[in-house]
């Protein structure tokens, strides 16, 4: 933490700091248990059964709780792509219920040969949205954007910056 450095300031240092220590401990963890895959392995070898339920529950949970997010993001990049799909209007549950059903005929697979379609289709979507990304970010121009920096995104405006820094503490409006 910097002297004099602004509350917004002295987050990002604790986040970045929470972020670095974190990947260094799982580094480490690594290089200790090279044969532990998920969490319940590493439990396993720490602390035992009980503590392969543990790491179990953490992994799942996490998932559980992952989940959802990602179905309606991509139901929302989905919505967004040209003018959306005929008869959906702008209900996003009916984008998310596809997404959905993508993802449950993905886990249908059961042998590698019958994979190679999905590894294809989903490179060729990787490269599109590279290219699509690329596209766009040298053709439109945003009057309104705000220069990157290293760490964080500040705001020019301090009613806005203000409301980051409530909303990071917990603030809600």
């Amino acid at each position: 933490m910097t002297v004099g450095a602004t509350r917004e300031e002295e987050w990002r240092d604790a986040l970045t700091g929470a972020s670095i220590t974190g990947a260094k401990m799982l580094l480490h963890l690594k290089l200790l248990f090279p044969q532990c895959q998920t969490l319940g392995d590493l439990g396993l070898q720490v602390l035992g059964k009980g503590g392969q339920i543990w790491g179990n529950i953490i992994q799942l949970g996490n998932f559980c709780l992952f989940m959802p997010c990602a179905l309606r993001f991509c139901g929302l990049a989905l919505k967004g792509v040209g003018n959306g799909i005929p008869g959906f209007d702008e209900c996003v549950d009916y984008y998310v219920f596809v997404v959905a059903f993508v993802c449950l005929i993905m886990t249908q697979v059961r042998d590698f040969k019958h994979a190679q379609i999905f590894t294809v289709l989903s490179f060729c979507c990787v490269i599109g949205m590279i290219v699509s990304m690329l596209y766009a970010a040298f053709k439109y121009d945003n009057e309104k954007k705000i220069p990157a920096s290293w760490f964080g995104n500040p705001e020019p405006e301090v009613g806005l910056r203000l409301i980051r820094v409530l909303a990071a503490d917990g603030f809600e409006f």
